[in-house]
């Protein structure tokens, strides 16, 4: 097997889709309650007292996409989860009319331990009516004897996460400038969730197109593909993005994190600090990876069908949970980045390649008797690997860059010290500019590398003695929007809603196009301008290794090397056969069958040689 497994997954209820019918939330209704005050007594007692404040959820959410959270609809204490670049509604009930002549109201709002105005963490707004672009912005939209109806208006760049309130009560007009200010501040019980916003233009998550928003962000269920490149499978998986605490528990693993809580406008790091806490190595992760096949203390990755029964797990009980592997983290980066906002999907790479080395190629060393050398093939090959693309714009990056980044929450290599992977746009891979960050060469390598077959000669150098292109990289896979229709049913997937995105990633294999974006790659590779160029012209006996599809696991098989004579000659074969055992990461474990032939060809014929396991 490769990364994955074809086994069926089962599950809990826990993971189990929801059916989401139109619902109807009450207005809810808070009273607020009186944190501080300063001035002198007499004035104090003048000033408008805020007896009650109402976020109007049932009329917010559904203007900003957000009514399917349950956190929005809890019976004792639902919450207001709004979008940033959009303007949202709160209602004020005061004690007398507001008075815009005599009295004086502003709000204010905070985030994280240590809010401060210099770093963008708190936010004071006046009611004045004035607006600025790019600013929080907020004013009286309608007055009613004792109530108010205030508009505010977070900017596209907000800092996305749970924002407290507060409401600030003064007189206009002092007595005496000596005299010390009045005021009040009431503070709302309860903070308001600011969400990234696909529907903002203005927001880098933007997505213009209303038919992918909702697959992307809105769709709580889809598939998420495994198999080989010859057979390709659908896996049943509940995102469940909307469900239980699975908002909560994203913003607290941000929260505990170490990025700073002013770097939590910017989606791309966001996204980047996501595909390392998804996974536990090196901080109090999401999931524990687990490759061995024992999971005798914790869950086995097959068994899930869903995210959500990962995340109430760990928002229980604030520790990793165990296991997961590469379908696993996926699929719960999706969840993740879907619940903030950002527009993602799981997608899954046949033939998926680890370059170890940066080199960007998969290379196989071999002894001076055509045996492989262990210790010396650190690179390998998975049946498939799963990983994910987030929708965004690269302001940090020049040229056109926006779009599909690709990012891997699954451990494989550290990143500036971390394992995490991208944002990394599919642009930039597809044409080999991989110093674009985050991570290009090694996702570049996981679809587009050549395998690269070196042998050890009688002074102990190593040469190259065969590179096999188009083998890296196949029918990269998603789940198929609605808005796109049904699958044609072509390729090694029947599935109706399986869509080929490989033309994404890369141009077609053996194009001028492609040689180019190879050859761009291979500059800035730790082995620039090595392998490139090597060709196979000087073989005129060409080989071929018939794979089979469906091998019955217990059962014996075997292979056929299919040789070909193009030359004019007869000619004499030396095959050396070595059947290994891999493990889950496509990393060499034990050799199974090490045996040696001599086969003479005539001119011009084929042969066909079986191989028993």
């Amino acid at each position: 097997m490769g990364c994955g497994s074809s086994t069926t997954a089962t599950g809990g209820s826990s993971n189990t889709p929801v059916n989401r019918p139109g619902r109807t939330k009450p207005p809810i209704t808070f009273v607020v309650n009186q944190e501080k005050q300063g001035g002198p007594e007499s004035e104090i007692s003048s000033l408008i007292q805020v007896k009650t404040v109402s976020f109007l959820i049932a009329e917010n959410c559904p203007a900003h996409h957000t009514d399917e959270y349950d956190i929005t609809e809890h019976k004792s204490q639902p919450k207001l989860v709004v979008r940033r670049g959009q303007a949202f509604k709160i209602q004020v009930e005061l004690d007398r009319p507001y008075d815009q002549a005599k009295d004086k109201l502003s709000l204010e709002f905070d985030i994280g331990s240590h809010p401060t105005q210099t770093n963008g963490t708190f936010i004071k707004v006046d009611l004045d009516g004035k607006e600025e672009k790019n600013q929080w912005n907020a004013k009286i939209h309608n007055s009613k004897e004792t109530t108010l109806i205030i508009s505010v208006l977070p900017p596209p760049t907000c800092i996305i996460g749970r924002w407290g309130i507060h409401i600030r009560v003064s007189n206009k007009n002092s007595k005496d400038e000596k005299t010390p200010y009045a005021y009040k501040i009431y503070t709302h019980e309860h903070r308001i969730y600011i969400l990234f916003n696909p529907w903002c233009k203005e927001d880098t998550v933007y997505l213009d197109d209303e038919g992918l928003k909702t697959e992307y962000v809105l769709n709580d269920s889809g598939k998420i593909y495994f198999g080989s490149k010859y057979r390709i499978r659908p896996r049943a998986w509940n995102f469940g993005q909307f469900d239980g605490d699975v908002l909560d528990c994203v913003l607290d693993i941000l929260e505990d994190s170490t990025l700073d809580v002013a770097a939590r406008n910017d989606s791309i790091l966001v996204v980047r600090k996501l595909s390392a806490l998804v996974n536990n190595i090196g901080d109090n992760g999401i999931l524990v990876g687990n490759w061995s096949g024992n999971y005798k203390n914790g869950t086995s990755p097959v068994v899930w069908c869903g995210s959500v029964a990962i995340f109430e797990e760990y928002y229980k009980t604030k520790k990793p949970v165990k296991y997961g592997q590469c379908w696993v983290f996926s699929g719960v980066m999706t969840t993740a980045c879907r619940t903030l906002g950002i527009p993602t999907r799981s997608v899954t790479n046949f033939a998926s390649a680890h370059d170890t080395d940066a080199s960007i190629t998969i290379d196989k060393h071999y002894d001076i008797n055509h045996k492989p050398i262990k210790k010396h093939n650190k690179d390998s090959v998975w049946n498939f690997h799963v990983w994910n693309d987030v929708w965004m714009s690269r302001p940090d990056l020049d040229g056109d860059n926006g779009g599909w980044q690709a990012t891997d929450a699954t451990p494989q290599e550290t990143s500036d010290g971390v394992f995490c992977c991208g944002p990394c746009p599919l642009k930039a891979l597809k044409s080999g500019d991989v110093n674009v960050p985050y991570d290009g060469h090694f996702i570049f390598a996981e679809m587009n590398a050549d395998r690269v077959d070196w042998q050890e000669d009688e002074e102990g150098k190593f040469n190259v003695v065969k590179v096999t292109p188009s083998s890296i990289g196949f029918f990269i896979s998603t789940h198929l929007p609605k808005c796109k229709g049904v699958s044609t049913g072509r390729g090694p997937c029947s599935d109706k809603r399986w869509e080929d995105i490989t033309s994404e990633y890369k141009h077609s294999e053996g194009s001028n196009d492609e040689k180019v974006a190879l050859n761009k790659a291979n500059k800035h590779s730790t082995r620039p301008g090595e392998i490139y160029g090597h060709t196979d012209s000087n073989q005129d006996v060409k080989f071929e290794l018939k794979e089979k599809d469906d091998i019955v696991y217990g059962q014996p098989y075997g292979v056929d090397i299919i040789m070909e004579n193009q030359s004019g000659n007869s000619r004499e074969v030396a095959i050396s056969i070595t059947l290994e055992s891999l493990t889950s990461a496509g990393i060499t474990d034990n050799i199974v069958r090490d045996t040696d032939d001599h086969i003479v060809i005539p001119a011009g014929e084929s042969m066909t040689h079986y191989i028993p396991n």
